[in-house]
Formats: C-alpha cells, structure tokens, sequence
C-alpha cells in the first residue's frame, strides 16, 4: 500500500536534519535551529496518516504490521549507536556520566528517554543536558509514544465514530497545543519533553493527510504559500534562540511553515518543491535519520576528550564524520532491513529480536548504574580512583533512607550513630560536599548530627522565596519548622551553600536574615559556613581526561595551573557579598563564622590538590579528601563532645 513518493518530502526532511546539526554545532545563523525536529514531527504525521488511512479505509490495518514497519524503521540504526556509546562510554567517561549514559541506554531502548531525561537533567538547553550523548533520543521517544496510541485513535474514530476523523483531530490537537500553550508558563521543560504538549504537531501532518484543507488549483497561490512556509522556517531558526518560551504558541510559527510547504506540493509542483526536490537535499533527507542519530553522540565525544568548544576545522571534521556514519549506516543497515526481502523478514522472529535486545540494553544500563559507574575501571590510577569511588557523589544508596521531614526532604545522620543528634547541616551540595569531614570530626568528638541538602536550592526558611530555585516551597518550609521544634536536642544550625550563586538575586541578603532570625528565635545557634575557593577550570576532570586519554595534562589545560588556581584577593572579590551579609549577621553573638578555605590556602594560591590527593571533585565541590581536611575548623564547634559555638 505504498503511496506516491514526493522527493520535496524528503528536501524538507533534509532542511530539519542540517538545522538540528547547525544548532547543536553553533554555527552563527542558526540559534533556533531546534525546530527542525518540530519540522520532523508535521512530516512525520503527514506521511504515517497517510499510510494508516489508507489501510484503514481498505480494511488492511494491522497493528502488528504498523508495529513491524516501525520497528524496521527505527531499530536498525539506532542500536549500533547504542552500541557506539556504550564502547566509548566505558573507555571515556567517568563513573556518573557513565552511570547516566547507561542509565539513558536503557531508557532509550523503551523510548522513555524524554521521561528520564526531564527528571534527570532537566533543561534541554541546560549545560548538564549538552554532556548526554543519547539526548537526542527524546525525540524519537516522544516519537514511538505518540504512536503507540495513534493508530487505535484511529482505528476507534473509524470503527465508532462514523469516521469523522477531522472533528477527533482537530479537537485532539486543540487540547494539546493548549495544554503546551499554558505549559511553558508552569514547566517549560516538560511542556518540551513530553508526548502530550508535543502531539499537536504530528496532528498537523495528520490533518494535511486527511485534506481535511481543500487543495488550491492556482499555482501562484501555491507558490505563494510554499513560500511563505520557507520564510516562517527560515524565520524561526534565526531568530528563534534557547530563550524563547518554546514550544508553546510561538512553535505554531515552524510548525504552520512546515504544513504550508507539504499542503502546497499536494497539488503543484512550485518553486520551493522544486528546490528541495534537489538531489544533494534528496540525499540528505534519505539518510537524515541516520544523520540524527549520529552527529549529536559525535559532538559530545568529541567535546569531552577536547575540553573545548570545536574549533572550524573540528566542525567540519566532525560534520564530515557525521555524514559518513549516517551514509553507511543507512546503505548497509537502514536499506537491508526495509527492501524486499528485507532481512529478519519472519515478523515474530523480528518481534524476538527486537524484544531481546530492549531487554538487554535496559538490564545493562541497570548494571552499570547499580555498580557506581564501575569505578574498578580506575584502579591502576589511586588519584582517580579515589576521586571517581568517592562515597559523597558516587555511591546510589549513600542518601538512602534517613528521617522522613518532607516529601523531597530527608534528614540523614552524621557523626555518632548511637549519640543523641545536637547538630544539623543545612544547605544545598556545597553542604553536601562537607559532610564527610564534619561527619568524621563529629564521630571522633563523640558527638551525632543530620544533614539535609538539597542541590541548587539555598537553604532559606520562608513561605515565599524568591523563585521556585531560590528556596524551599511553602510546605517545605513548614515541615522543616516542625522538624527543628521536634528536635530541640538540635541546639546548632551549621548553613553551608554555594553563596556567590545566590547573593545575586534580589532580595537574598534579607532572606537569609530573615532565615538567621527564626533560627534564633527558635533558640539555636548558627554558624554560616563560608564557601570553598571556585577554582578558574574544572582541574580534576582535567586530569580525568588526561589519564583516560593518555595525554599531558598541561596539553589540556588552557594556561598553567598557577594560573587556573585562585589567590585570596580573587577569592575575596568573589565572595565580599556574601561577607559582607556574614559580618552584619555575626555581630549576634549567638551567631558564628567558619573559613574553610583558610585550610587551602598555599604559597599565594588555593590547592586543588596536594600529595596527588584531590581536595576537589569538580572546580567548586570539595571531594570526601578536601572535606576530611577542612573539616578540622570546626573543631572549636565540636570541642568537648558537645556544641558550643560560643
């Protein structure tokens, strides 16, 4: 049941594909070049509606043949790619990009990787996300979600509704562009993750496939209307950026210029199909999945091992190795699963094959995500293994478990286990990064504490923070009062955070004073933690990568490390907010400071490491090493076995 092949189709698939890669390899011009998968999705639903209605109306539909179909179409290419990353994953990353590349494998394999990836990294355009050689697959997942329920959509319209497939389309689609209109404003990342907030726009294609749109005869109102999808294309990759509130309304603009230009070659021949009708455009649209699949992998490789943003011959090196890859995986992997007789041509046996191998792919991930990112793949190296198996960051169940305060909020002991608690660490990771050495001081001090963190979030006690990130929710906020008022054995408060990321924002000096105040009004003594020195580079994966790849390390570094290492004048010109706020808060004498980077202060500069033990994990967080010893100035806090600031 084939339908008429329109070669334009495939130039505007190869448009999607270049301005998916241009933007992903930063070539000025194309800062919105994210929306040619928006572009792929309207060519996606145009050409599977058009395969489903005609089954359909013949009554030759078969789910399982749909199934099959889909299958040869994306699991063929993709699993070598899996399969690529996995190789370069175990010789290259380190234990947590390890444990989230495998992670991502597994979620991948089940096209549930959108659903983990806006759990787990968050913002697509976030610097996190740009480190995820499997990023891209959130497409395809979104994809293969959008399709496990479409085709019993429309098999229900024609069996129950009389066949009325525009009034379900249409009104499928208006829920959903709403709902990703009114998304962006409560979650801009998930309305760009998710299925739902994304259906709209294969809808699009689905309803140009329908023709529920009367064909235009003229053909200058073909042209012109081609032409005006070029422009609302071309419009939205330049001027579109990672700032615009995307998808939402604003995606209607590639969106409505993708469906201008297929609905316009319906009937006519015009200027615009004519040129993506090119053969080079052709070509590249034939293998532009395969395209897809590899250039984004290549990137973060290639990234990683330089440490650097691509210089231009680096681009053009990496865009030459993309096409390489994509063409031979489409002549020898992609063609030979879809000619007749394509290979694995038993449809059960295919179905097995295809099973197994999801399976497999999930089972492994959870492996390498269970052992810790397998950091025994370091234990030549005592430097780098110490680092890569250190307890804080890379061990699953380390914050497992603790005393339930709120519904993301647990209070972990520290210290003396058998002890009475009388202290409490409060903060986001920097506290985090502490804990080992205050745990250890405190344990030798015969004393027990807890520590509640939690990552990017300042500990500020308020019922109304400045934004979702700069403190606890309401609730939050709350449960954590009620927290400290069952406590009253907790008589000290220690706040340690990453201050210079929070005194920017407006209004934060008063929030922390206003936190302080509560403190002592409920009868407890603070120290506020000053932060570690944030090193110019991050010198630990440097080193990292220097080992892993058999290089020098200073032929990664962009200048000598003396010069990457802060003085104390560089140090204190980044935190003299942040002090200044600690000595108008210190002149309570309940309230007290501590400098721990005094401990790493050497010869003019701060260390990052000594005696080849790093005291930092990246260029800010302090390793269980560095904490262990810093941590002897809390000593005058713990001195005695019991709290006294004073």
């Amino acid at each position: 049941m084939k339908l008429q092949y329109r070669s334009d189709i495939d130039g505007l698939r190869a448009i999607a594909v270049l301005t998916v890669i241009f933007y992903h390899l930063g070539i000025p011009g194309f800062a919105g070049g994210f929306v040619g998968v928006d572009i792929f999705f309207v060519i996606s639903g145009f050409l599977i509606t058009s395969i489903l209605q005609k089954e359909i109306n013949e009554g030759g539909f078969s789910i399982a043949r749909f199934y099959e179909r889909r299958i040869r179409r994306i699991f063929p290419a993709l699993y070598p790619v899996l399969l690529f990353c996995f190789i370069v994953g175990v010789y290259l990353f380190d234990v947590k990009q390890f444990s989230d590349l495998a992670l991502s494998l597994g979620a991948t394999a089940f096209f549930w990787s959108n659903v983990l990836f806006l759990h787990s990294s968050g913002d697509y355009f976030g610097a996190p996300s740009s480190q995820l050689p499997l990023l891209h697959t959130w497409s395809l997942a979104v994809e293969e979600q959008f399709y496990i329920v479409f085709p019993l959509f429309l098999v229900a319209i024609n069996r129950y509704f009389k066949k009325d497939y525009i009034v379900w389309i249409f009104a499928a689609a208006l829920i959903s562009i709403a709902a990703s209109s009114y998304g962006v404003y409560i979650s801009k990342t998930a309305t760009f993750y998710l299925a739902p907030t994304r259906a709209w726009e294969f809808l699009a294609g689905t309803i140009l496939a329908l023709q529920a749109i009367p064909l235009v005869k003229s053909n200058w109102v073909n042209n012109l209307l081609s032409v005006l999808g070029m422009v609302l294309i071309c419009f939205s990759i330049v001027f579109f950026n990672e700032k615009t509130l995307f998808p939402g309304v604003i995606a209607i603009v590639p969106v409505f210029g993708a469906a201008l230009i297929i609905y316009s070659g319906q009937s006519v021949e015009g200027y615009i199909s004519r040129f993506l009708s090119l053969k080079p455009l052709v070509f590249i649209g034939l293998i532009s999945y395969s395209l897809y699949l590899w250039h984004w992998p290549l990137l973060v490789f290639m990234k990683y091992y330089l440490m650097r943003e691509l210089h231009f011959i680096e681009v053009a090196c990496l865009i030459l190795m993309t096409f390489i890859a994509a063409y031979l995986s489409w002549q020898f992997i992609e063609k030979p699963f879809r000619v007749k007789p394509p290979l694995l041509a038993n449809r059960r046996l295919l179905f097995a094959v295809s099973g197994i191998l999801m399976v497999f792919a999930y089972v492994t991930g959870k492996i390498v995500w269970y052992k810790n990112g397998f950091p025994e793949r370091f234990i030549d190296n005592s430097t780098i293994f110490e680092v890569q198996s250190d307890p804080i960051y890379y061990k699953h169940d380390a914050w497992k478990g603790g005393e339930y305060v709120s519904e993301h909020i647990n209070a972990m002991r520290l210290g003396n286990q058998n002890s009475s608690p009388s202290f409490l660490l409060l903060g986001d990771s920097h506290a985090q990064a502490l804990s080992c050495g205050i745990s250890s001081l405190a344990l030798r001090s015969g004393i027990a504490g807890y520590i509640i963190f939690r990552g990017g979030i300042p500990p500020i006690l308020s019922t109304n923070p400045i934004n979702e990130k700069s403190g606890y929710s309401s609730l939050e906020y709350h449960d954590l009062i009620k927290f400290l008022i069952l406590h009253r054995e907790i008589k000290t408060i220690i706040i340690a955070c990453s201050w210079e990321g929070y005194t920017k924002n407006r209004g934060f000096e008063l929030q922390l004073e206003s936190t302080v105040s509560q403190l002592l009004r409920l009868n407890r003594e603070v120290v506020l933690v000053a932060d570690v020195p944030r090193m110019k580079y991050d010198i630990p994966h440097a080193m990292f990568v220097a080992y892993r790849t058999n290089r020098k390390l200073n032929c990664i570094l962009p200048s000598p490390i003396s010069a990457l290492l802060p003085t104390r004048a560089q140090y204190y010109e980044r935190n003299k907010e942040s002090s200044n706020i600690f000595m108008s808060l210190a002149t309570n004498k309940k309230v007290r400071i501590v400098y721990p980077d005094t401990m790493l202060y050497e010869n003019g500069y701060y260390q990052v490491y000594r005696n080849n033990k790093l005291y930092y994990i990246d260029d800010s967080h302090l390793s269980s090493v560095g904490s262990c010893y810093v941590s002897t100035v809390f000593a005058p806090i713990f001195r005695t076995g019991i709290l006294n600031a004073l």
